[in-house]
């Protein structure tokens, strides 16, 4: 809460700022090193050492309090290597209670430092949880209203991180993702929507220009493989379809909304 030994006025709550900070300099560096098998390479007396100061799995069931657990584990490797990966498992669901009990329509900066952390941490190596895609795509993702302008999320903020970190295809994914939505909603909707109720559809279009300027950058470039360079032409064509088909849908919403006016001005 704002006050005058608090945070600023309008500014950030200090206790969001502390669970933030805490969560992405503590909780994650942990939750992604357990996550994955050691290195071979790791010396064994090290490896050993560090566990001592992580968590019990009986202090990460209590802080969780579901009991959900269970991780994906192989049979070959030992019990203090599935061990470490249950304990990761555990942290990355603490990591989601955090986020599903203190982000919110109006402050979802928490979800965002933990994805910006995870990929600063992975290199881009391993996909960030749906819990945390959905949580940064906003609440009204099953929905098609408004695109990119979620309630509850920032879709835009993920997708600069994605190019921040070079994941343009990934990034191009996540634009066709919204922008097609699910289903044939936008199909049949649009020549019914109208901006008196709300029908309107943001897309970020210096982003979109800026990743397709990057993604030509890299198809230019000779140190780009071959199987790469397929996967980055196959992302910007499928990213180009989804945004033709979108231009399409609004030239038929704005005949539709160009009749409903006329209809309504002879009533």
């Amino acid at each position: 809460q704002d006050n005058k030994e608090g945070a600023k006025p309008r500014g950030r709550d200090l206790f969001l700022d502390a669970l933030s900070h805490m969560l992405c300099q503590c909780l994650v560096p942990l939750a992604v090193t357990l996550s994955r098998p050691p290195e071979l390479e790791h010396d064994e007396d090290e490896h050993t050492d560090s566990i001592e100061t992580r968590p019990t799995m009986n202090q990460l069931r209590l802080l969780v309090g579901d009991g959900r657990l269970s991780g994906s584990r192989n049979s070959w490797q030992s019990t203090e290597i599935i061990g470490d990966i249950e304990r990761g498992a555990a942290m990355m669901e603490l990591l989601r209670l955090y986020v599903e009990t203190y982000s919110s329509q109006e402050d979802n900066k928490i979800a965002i430092e933990l994805s910006e952390r995870l990929l600063d941490l992975d290199c881009g190596r391993a996909e960030l949880p749906s819990w945390l895609i959905n949580s940064m795509l906003g609440s009204g993702n099953v929905e098609n209203n408004g695109l990119f302008a979620k309630s509850g999320g920032d879709p835009t903020a993920l997708l600069k991180l994605y190019m921040k970190h070079g994941l343009y295809v990934k990034a191009c994914e996540l634009i066709c993702h919204i922008v097609r939505g699910k289903g044939n909603d936008r199909d049949q909707q649009a020549v019914s929507r109208l901006p008196e109720k709300g029908n309107i559809d943001f897309l970020p279009y210096d982003a979109i220009d800026r990743l397709w300027n990057l993604i030509e950058s890299q198809l230019r470039s000779s140190g780009v493989s071959r199987c790469k360079r397929q996967k980055l032409l196959d992302g910007r064509m499928d990213m180009e379809a989804a945004l033709e088909k979108h231009f399409k849908l609004m030239q038929a919403s704005e005949i539709g909304m160009l009749s409903a006016r006329v209809v309504g001005s002879r009533a």
